[in-house]
């Protein structure tokens, strides 16, 4: 009975550190934001921040990917360089996650298409590999099967 008790006090304190770590690395993050110029340097600063938010607080995620889109799509405006893409890549594949999240599922795959095009632009083989799942999925949780196994048959594990 010890030995149980010592188990999920340790594990307690793990998720404890882990969930501290996360909201450290967050704020250093948001303190970022605060002093950046370089517009670049912001888009991407805004996917880390919502790629580090979004497991337990959605509404900054949506917030700061919106925010990556709407400046990543800008400066795609001037530059549709590699990162640019990237970022903007990023940006909608996690608003597709969010979307789905909350059941909004046609508006994520409408996040997941345009994340699945700038893969295709770059070549980006792990993005589309990855989106092409996300869009399989969604598929099968709306139970549209015909759908979704085009997606999921071009993963190979």
């Amino acid at each position: 009975m010890k030995f149980k008790f010592s188990i999920l006090i340790l594990f307690v304190f793990c998720l404890t550190f882990v969930s501290k770590a996360n909201q450290e690395k967050l704020d250093s993050l948001l303190q970022l934001v605060e002093v950046e110029k370089n517009d670049s340097v912001l888009v991407e600063l805004y996917n880390k921040i919502g790629s580090a938010s979004y497991k337990k607080e959605q509404h900054i995620a949506k917030k700061y990917w919106s925010k990556s889109l709407e400046l990543g799509r800008e400066l795609a405006k001037e530059n549709r360089s590699e990162f640019i893409i990237e970022q903007l890549a990023t940006a909608y594949n996690g608003l597709g996650i969010i979307s789905r999240r909350t059941g909004n599922y046609s508006q994520a795959l409408d996040f997941y298409q345009n994340c699945l095009k700038l893969g295709e632009e770059v070549n980006n083989i792990q993005n589309m590999a990855t989106t092409n799942m996300n869009i399989g999925v969604i598929y099968r949780e709306i139970e549209e099967y015909d759908k979704a196994i085009p997606y999921l048959s071009l993963i190979h594990i």
